[in-house]
């Protein structure tokens, strides 16, 4: 099962359309307006304009790599100390991959980066939890989770799906324009 809790195999018609109107009012409402307005915000502040995939926060280096030395695999922040490669012996190879889902946040996480909410105690697949600790719906939840992890099928970088989840909460946006 995705973050989101989606499924598609929904037995009766009705309980989807249900659904999707519950999702359609959430959004519409007073709530859920001033979140979409809060996210753009959010977005708009984010010094990189990337985001993840399955989680709020995953945190990492600055610089979003995996170092492995000597066949072990060490990170930044979670070892002591990465020696100097002055420090190796002339025969020690360092292999640098980058990984670009080694740390930063989702459309949610942005919005709780800027309230300085602590997401590290947050489920990010219990949407209730999470509705709760953003104050919008759960349905809500859902579906901007759905829109950041699952809504495109083909591969895209972090910097693209940070433009198409800013452009869809601006689509989302009843009333007013935003540049």
């Amino acid at each position: 099962m995705s973050r989101s809790g989606y499924s598609d195999d929904y037995d009766d018609e009705r309980m989807a359309a249900l659904y999707r109107g519950a999702v359609a009012s959430s959004m519409r409402g007073k709530r859920g307006q001033a979140f979409l307005r809060e996210m753009i915000e959010a977005l708009d502040a984010m010094p990189e304009k990337r985001l993840i995939a399955d989680s709020l926060r995953v945190d990492g280096p600055p610089d979003p790599m995996v170092r492995w030395l000597f066949g072990a695999c060490v990170r930044p922040g979670f070892a002591t100390r990465v020696p100097d490669p002055a420090d190796l012996p002339t025969w020690s190879i360092i292999y640098v991959f980058d990984f670009p889902h080694d740390c930063g946040v989702c459309a949610l996480g942005s919005v709780g980066i800027k309230r300085g909410l602590d997401m590290s105690k947050l489920d990010p697949e219990d949407a209730d939890a999470v509705s709760g600790a953003f104050g919008i719906s759960e349905v809500m939840v859902r579906e901007i989770v759905y829109m950041n992890d699952e809504a495109v099928w083909q591969s895209e970088t972090p910097e693209q799906r940070w433009e198409r989840m800013r452009a869809w909460a601006v689509a989302n946006l009843h009333g007013e324009e935003v540049a």
